[in-house]
C-alpha cells in the first residue's frame, strides 16, 4: 500500500538502508512510502508552480523487481493529477537502463542530456505530460 509518510519517516528508512543519501530541506519536497507491515520503498517529489520533479525513488535491495517502484511512481501520478499539474520531470544517469525503462512505461519521454549530471556522467531529462 501506498500512502504519505513523514520527513522524519524518510530520514530514518535512509539512515537505516541508504546511508550515503542525506535528505535535504525543500519546503516544496512530499513524501510517498510503499508499506507490507513495514515501509519497503519511498518516493520523494517537490510540487514547483505547475510540476512536480521527482528527487528519488529508493527501494529496500531485496523488494526490487517486486513492482514497488511502479507503484510508488503511478501514486505520484495520481496525486500529481488531482493536484492539477502539468507535468512531472526527473533526471535519470544514462546508464540506468531500469529506471529509464520504468519512466518511460509510465510516459516519461527523453526531452535533454545533461553532460556530465552524475559526477561524470551524463543524466537524461526526461518528461510526463498530464494534461488532457
Amino acid at each position: 500500500m501506498v500512502r504519505e509518510i513523514s520527513k522524519d519517516s524518510v530520514e530514518k528508512f535512509l539512515s537505516t538502508y541508504f546511508p550515503q543519501y542525506k535528505i535535504t530541506n525543500d519546503p516544496f519536497e512530499r513524501y510517498l512510502g510503499y508499506f507490507d507491515n513495514e515501509l519497503l520503498g519511498i518516493i520523494a517529489y517537490s510540487v514547483i508552480y505547475e510540476r512536480a520533479e521527482i528527487n528519488y525513488i529508493f527501494v529496500r535491495s531485496e523488494y526490487r523487481k517486486k513492482s514497488i517502484g511502479s507503484a510508488l511512481l503511478n501514486k505520484t501520478v495520481e496525486k500529481s493529477k488531482e493536484a492539477g499539474l502539468d507535468n512531472i520531470s526527473l533526471e535519470v544517469e544514462i546508464n540506468n537502463i531500469a529506471a529509464i525503462n520504468l519512466y518511460k512505461k509510465f510516459g516519461f519521454e527523453e526531452v535533454s542530456r545533461r553532460e556530465k549530471y552524475y559526477n561524470g556522467v551524463d543524466g537524461i531529462l526526461m518528461v510526463r505530460k498530464l494534461g488532457d
